[in-house]
C-alpha cells in the first residue's frame, strides 16, 4: 500500500551507529516501505479523475542518499536541497546602504523548519508572513533576526487573523522576534516593519 510523503521517506538502520537510506523525489508522493525495500510509485494508473494520466511525457527526479537518521531536520534540509537547487540571480555594481554581510533574515539556531515566507494575502507589503513547524519533538525557542527594525509581531491563523494565546508571547527586539514552540507543533507569525 502507498503511503503519502512530502518528498522523501528513510528506512532507518536498527544500528544507529550505521547510516540509513533515505528516498527523496521532486514529483511523486508515494512511498512503499518494508523490511526488504522501499519503492515509489512512478505511474499509477488511475482512472478518476484524470481517465488517462498517463498520456504524454512523464518527467520525474529521484535520489537515494545514505544519511544519520537521528535528526529530522537534517533529513527535511536535504530533501530541500534536492527539490530546491541553489539559484544565482546576477546584479549589476551599485551602492547601498547595507553592509555586504547583512541577510533578510537569519534564524538561530532552532529545531524548526521554515515552510514559506510571504506578504500578507491582503496585500500589504510593510509585513512578512512566516510559516514554520518544530520537527525534533522538543519544545524550543526560535529566533529570528531581520534586515531592519521590527515594529511589531504576533500569531496568526492559516487564515492570517491575528490571534493571541496567553500560552505564547512573542518577544521583539530591535531587529529580532524570540518566541517559543512546542512539539511538532505548526506556528504562524506575522511581522510588522515601520
Amino acid at each position: 500500500m502507498d503511503v503519502p510523503a512530502n518528498s522523501f521517506a528513510v528506512g532507518v538502520n536498527k544500528d544507529i551507529t550505521n547510516k540509513s537510506v533515505m528516498f527523496i523525489t521532486d514529483a511523486k508522493h508515494g512511498f512503499r516501505c518494508n523490511d526488504e525495500g522501499m519503492s515509489i510509485t512512478l505511474l499509477r494508473s488511475s482512472s478518476d479523475p484524470d481517465p488517462y494520466p498517463e498520456i504524454g511525457k512523464q518527467k520525474f527526479r529521484f535520489a537515494i542518499s545514505f544519511v544519520d537518521a537521528n535528526s529530522n531536520k537534517e533529513l527535511i534540509e536535504k530533501s530541500y536541497a534536492f527539490n530546491h537547487p541553489f539559484n544565482c540571480l546576477s546584479g549589476s555594481f551599485h551602492g547601498g546602504s547595507f553592509p555586504l554581510d547583512f541577510s533578510f533574515l537569519n534564524l538561530e539556531n532552532s529545531n524548526v523548519a521554515i515552510s514559506g515566507i510571504k506578504t500578507p494575502e491582503n496585500g500589504e507589503s510593510y509585513k512578512f508572513v512566516i510559516h514554520l513547524y518544530e520537527v525534533e519533538g522538543k519544545n524550543n525557542i526560535v529566533k529570528f533576526n531581520f534586515f531592519k527594525q521590527i515594529y511589531d509581531a504576533y500569531f496568526i491563523d492559516i487564515n492570517e487573523t491575528k490571534i493571541k494565546d496567553p500560552r505564547q508571547k512573542i518577544i521583539v527586539s530591535d531587529n529580532s522576534v524570540s518566541f517559543e514552540v512546542r512539539p511538532y507543533e505548526i506556528t504562524n507569525i506575522c511581522i510588522v516593519f515601520q
